[in-house]
C-alpha cells in the first residue's frame, strides 16, 4: 500500500518523534524523566514511527503525572493537532471541477 500511495498516508503518534517510537510512548517519556513530551503527525513509511514529520504539539509533563493523566492530556493534543493537519492539507488541494 505504501508504494501505491507515497506520502499520502499519515499517522499520529503520542510522542515528539524521533523520541520514543513504538507502543506506550507516554510511559517511556515518564520513565526517562522527560519534562516535555507531546504528539507528532508524520508520514507513514516502511519503518515504525519513522516517516517525515508533518507537525508536532508539545505537552508538559507535570510533577504529579501518572501514565494515565499524561496520556489523557496527550490525547487532547492529538485530537486538536490531527484535524488541524488534515484541514491544512485540504486547503492546499485544488477543488475538483464539477
Amino acid at each position: 500500500m505504501l508504494k501505491a500511495f507515497p506520502r499520502r498516508i499519515i499517522n499520529i503518534h503520542p510522542s515528539l518523534l524521533p523520541k520514543f517510537p513504538g507502543l506506550e510512548a507516554w510511559k517511556q517519556a515518564l520513565a526517562a524523566g522527560e519534562t516535555v513530551t507531546g504528539c507528532t503527525v508524520h508520514y507513514v513509511d516502511e519503518k515504525i514511527d519513522h516517516g517525515q514529520i508533518v507537525a508536532q504539539r508539545e505537552v508538559a509533563i507535570l510533577p504529579n503525572d501518572t501514565p494515565e493523566t499524561l496520556h489523557a492530556r496527550i490525547q487532547i493534543a492529538e485530537r486538536e493537532l490531527y484535524p488541524a493537519v488534515i484541514a491544512e492539507f485540504c486547503e492546499k488541494c485544488p477543488a475538483p471541477d464539477l
